[in-house]
């Protein structure tokens, strides 16, 4: 999972470089590779046009959107983000397996209002769980990468936050069904 890059003075230039040092990698190599948005630079409509480009998969950083976005509502964009994955495992599904997993996004809350770009100890439930009931019924799985100071400790408490939410069936410690 990586991230476009930087903008050098010149974003659509950037982009073009990236999407030229893509293609040039070998295809197993492209086939296991996913984008994400970032908090500064190439925003979630941006990244999401170059992974339909390039044929990768994007990840959505729910948190970086919030930060650094065009307006658009991530909900929004979600079909055509979960598109790329689709995409990708129609794609590679004979020959590579990692092709079928299903999309992924990353969440994280601000730290402070005087500090929104960075991570805070845990992850608030509200913005997570109004984007989740937004995809929903169009998503039939979903992993969410965790980012937050506190790791594991996040996870337990995100969980018992979800588990309090009206439609939300827990299926383990770290797994719930909506």
């Amino acid at each position: 999972n990586i991230h476009v890059g930087g903008a050098y003075g010149d974003k659509a230039k950037a982009a073009g470089r990236f999407v030229t040092n893509f293609r040039a990698l070998r295809p197993p190599i492209q086939a296991r590779i996913t984008l994400e948005n970032d908090d500064k630079t190439f925003n979630a409509i941006e990244t999401l046009a170059i992974a339909e480009q390039v044929g990768a998969p994007m990840v959505l950083d729910v948190h970086h959107h919030a930060v650094n976005n065009e307006g658009e509502d991530a909900v929004q964009l979600w079909p055509r983000i979960q598109e790329t994955w689709l995409q990708r495992a129609r794609r590679y599904s004979a020959e590579e397996p990692a092709a079928n997993l299903p999309p992924k996004i990353h969440v994280s809350s601000p730290k402070s209002e005087t500090d929104p770009r960075s991570h805070a100890d845990y992850v608030e439930v509200g913005p997570l769980w109004a984007f989740l009931q937004g995809i929903a019924p169009v998503t039939p799985q979903l992993d969410i990468m965790i980012e937050a100071k506190m790791k594991d400790d996040a996870l337990f408490r995100l969980m018992d936050d979800l588990k309090r939410m009206d439609g939300v069936t827990v299926v383990n410690q770290a797994s719930v069904m909506i």
